[in-house]
């Protein structure tokens, strides 16, 4: 499944105001509630079947960090609380080629980023 960033619009103090998100997770999003209510759902059950699904979800922190454009690697790791040395054994590479991957100024093997996403219990397409 391909994931695409939400366009984040702000209202004139700067808050957070509106979420642009793709049209299909909005299709789901309004069958979900559909077939909540044709069930006779309230809407917190509705969020704790939503909540129950096989998907992970991250703090608005980490979503944040993310939208702003930092470097996903490192904001996963963080998130995971994994240091370097961890991530890097735990994907096979190197603590210096990880390193390049979070640094970003040089390319690195692109064969890395599989073996980092599953490290980190991600999706490659959360990192690229």
């Amino acid at each position: 499944m391909t994931r695409t960033k939400p366009q984040i619009i702000l209202d004139e103090a700067g808050a957070q105001a509106y979420a642009v998100i793709p049209w299909d997770e909005y299709d789901k999003l309004i069958a979900a509630y559909r077939n909540a209510e044709e069930a006779g759902l309230s809407d917190e059950e509705l969020l704790e079947r939503l909540d129950s699904a096989d998907e992970e979800y991250f703090p608005l922190e980490v979503v944040d960090r993310l939208l702003a454009e930092e470097n996903p690697v490192t904001v996963y790791r963080q998130y995971r609380g994994m240091s370097l040395e961890e991530l890097a054994k735990a994907a096979g590479i190197s603590e210096g080629e990880l390193a390049e991957i979070e640094s970003g100024p040089r390319a690195v093997p692109a064969w890395h980023l599989p073996a980092v996403a599953k490290a980190l219990g991600l999706d490659y397409d959360d990192l690229i």
